[in-house]
């Protein structure tokens, strides 16, 4: 009887020695590579997006205008100040069929940068590569200005341009023309007088 009254006690005797010298199995280290380690799970693949297809502005219209990629911006770290970000980068080739006033309808190859290896890393800011962006730290990528977004929507809702947001552009909805001995103007879309 005595026996069986004591087993309890032992077994939870031996499981406080347990945790006693469990607390003192992991180095701080060791704990960070752990929680690093359920940081990143959520960032190890690209996930899937869809991003808008650009060519010159002499073509008229084209098929496909969206192409699927793979982008780490898709997915998420945990840390507010980590951003999944791309650990290397692959090209794929596209077919496009374009229609191009002058030239009929013609097949195009672009080129289509994909994610293949995500990785939670801190945001460094970075110069952006024209003045229409900005570098944004909490999604740690350069994006169009609100200034510029506005300036581009007055033409876009006169139905001359439109705007690409990955470029950050603003660009003519007809193709460029021959103007002679005029000049062609990009931001009425048409030859100046």
């Amino acid at each position: 009887m005595m026996a069986r009254t004591l087993l309890p006690l032992l077994v939870l005797l031996a499981k406080d020695s347990l945790v006693v010298d469990a607390r003192g199995c992991l180095t701080i280290r060791e704990k960070r590579n752990i929680q690093n380690m359920y940081l990143d799970y959520k960032c190890m693949r690209p996930g899937e997006k869809f991003v808008d297809l650009t060519l010159d502005e002499d073509y008229v219209s084209f098929v496909p205008t969206m192409a699927k990629v793979r982008r780490c911006s898709m997915m998420y770290c945990m840390a507010n100040d980590m951003r999944c970000q791309a650990t290397g980068k692959a090209n794929e080739t596209i077919k496009v069929e374009a229609y191009s006033m002058t030239q009929g309808i013609q097949c195009l190859k672009l080129i289509v940068e994909h994610d293949v290896g995500c990785k939670c890393q801190r945001c460094l800011p970075r110069t952006c590569p024209n003045n229409n962006m900005d570098f944004n730290r909490s999604t740690c990528k350069c994006e169009c200005t609100q200034q510029f977004i506005d300036r581009c929507r007055i033409n876009v809702n006169k139905g001359t341009h439109m705007l690409d947001r990955e470029n950050c552009r603003c660009m003519c909805n007809e193709p460029k023309r021959d103007c002679g001995r005029r000049m062609w103007n990009p931001n009425t879309c048409r030859c100046m007088d």
